[in-house]
């Protein structure tokens, strides 16, 4: 002990408990006081809009509407999920294909993992090639994780079309995939 340890004077049990309970590690957050803002109900609420907006369950604000819609993002966004819609909707290989041409046509080879799974429902050779090629890019690329259902589908598409090509790469993808 150094001479001036001595001169302080000795704190309580009391003044070394309070000392602990306002520490940084029992807050857990630096000594800053919580964050009220957080946990208040107009920020809830807030949350639970924005969360709303991104879904596609709420309406804009006017003023950021007219701003969207000055830029032709609204019915952009609209027209892309109306045929996306259009595509998961289609229940034979004709309709199937109707719809991806038209899909595809706007907004190129589609790269979603919910359009892939519908267009390996396809008993064209050339799109499931492409189907094919597109899943294992995206995958190696880390875009895309093929869950169970992707490979069943993969295994369907098998077994629909015999195409020498459409059982080679789908064969390699599976073994990829696994």
């Amino acid at each position: 002990m150094s001479a001036h340890d001595d001169d302080r004077p000795k704190k309580s049990w009391r003044e070394i408990d309070a000392g602990k309970n306002k520490s940084n590690h029992r807050t857990g957050s630096g000594g800053a006081k919580p964050d009220r803002m957080a946990n208040s109900q107009a920020y809830r609420s807030y949350k639970t809009q924005l969360n709303k907006l991104f879904d596609g369950g709420a309406e804009l604000p006017d003023a950021l509407k007219e701003k969207l819609q000055d830029s032709g993002m609204v019915e952009a966004a609209k027209a892309k999920k109306t045929a996306t819609q259009a595509v998961l909707d289609a229940m034979s290989p004709r309709k199937l294909r109707k719809a991806f041409k038209a899909y595809r046509a706007d907004y190129g080879f589609p790269e979603e993992s919910a359009l892939l799974n519908k267009l390996l429902e396809s008993d064209d050779e050339d799109l499931l090639v492409e189907i094919f090629e597109v899943i294992e890019r995206l995958v190696g690329e880390g875009e895309l994780k093929a869950g169970s259902a992707m490979k069943a589908r993969i295994k369907s598409a098998l077994i629909l079309v015999d195409a020498p090509e459409v059982q080679t790469l789908g064969s390699a993808l599976l073994k990829k995939l696994r």
